[in-house]
């Protein structure tokens, strides 16, 4: 890989998976990496079928303020670890707004972004699973922000305009793989719009720059807290320890690095493929 935030990152990651291997009850990553040294570009990949076949206690770091959430893939689910205390490190969230509307097509998926709100004493309105009633209620609780996947924004965004001023809200968040812009910006002007990448499984990777976004162009820049590969099957190694620790995990998302043409210090910048 070639950026310039490389060499630090790496070594974070390397002294991460040390710390890992040290705790011998997590057998899955010392076994997985046994006769392995720590460094970060001579590892295996890591995925998520060998995560989903491996018994949860062995791949738990830690059980501190630890709980368990489903992620899918390929419709199939398995169950992941988390913490309040990596919660709050991820790029979930914004603490600017007051009255946030948290709407994921899974229901765990809505708690768990709305637990890095709590963790920021902000208290969220999760969805219920009537449209009607839930849009009808996010107007009346005068939401000002609205954090979705791209699937419950084409749901939703078109219920909430009927009944508020969805250009109004101060920022809409919208957390997925794939980003459908053509639909966003008939709802609200780009500046109003907060993109990342990322998945259940492995969190929030990169967010689109918002100065390109004005020019309705998708460019991410990669977040500190991550270190991407970008590829047709882009790996990911997360640099704080989840209690399901992440190193060159295969995210099936498909990216390429790009040179980085606006004012942001990010250098890190991929794109979709």
């Amino acid at each position: 890989m070639n950026n310039a935030n490389q060499p630090s990152k790496d070594k974070q990651a390397e002294k991460l998976l040390r710390e890992v291997l040290s705790y011998k009850p997590a057998s899955f990553y010392t076994e997985k990496y046994k006769h392995r040294e720590p460094v970060i570009d001579s590892l295996p990949t890591l995925t998520w079928k060998e995560i989903a076949s491996s018994p949860l206690d062995d791949r738990i770091y830690t059980t501190e303020k630890l709980f368990l959430k489903i992620a899918y893939r390929d419709n199939t689910p398995f169950l992941v670890g988390r913490s309040f205390t990596d919660i709050v490190r991820e790029n979930y969230g914004n603490k600017d707004v007051v009255r946030p509307f948290i709407t994921f097509p899974y229901r765990h998926e809505s708690m768990e972004k709305g637990f890095w709100f709590y963790e920021h004493n902000i208290l969220p309105l999760i969805t219920l699973e009537d449209l009607r009633l839930s849009t009808t209620i996010a107007a009346k609780y005068d939401i000002d922000s609205f954090i979705s996947s791209m699937e419950s924004a084409k749901r939703f965004l078109p219920a909430l305009s009927k009944l508020l001023p969805v250009n109004a809200l101060k920022e809409i968040r919208i957390i997925d793989t794939s980003f459908d812009l053509n639909f966003l910006f008939s709802y609200a002007d780009p500046s109003k719009y907060t993109l990342i990448l990322g998945q259940p499984d492995c969190g929030a990777l990169a967010e689109a720059c918002p100065e390109l976004l004005l020019q309705k162009k998708l460019v991410f820049h990669v977040d500190d807290n991550t270190l991407l590969e970008p590829m047709k099957n882009t790996l990911c190694t997360r640099l704080f320890l989840l209690p399901t620790p992440l190193f060159r995990y295969e995210t099936g998302i498909a990216t390429h690095r790009v040179e980085a043409t606006c004012s942001c210090k990010n250098a890190d910048t991929v794109m979709l493929d």
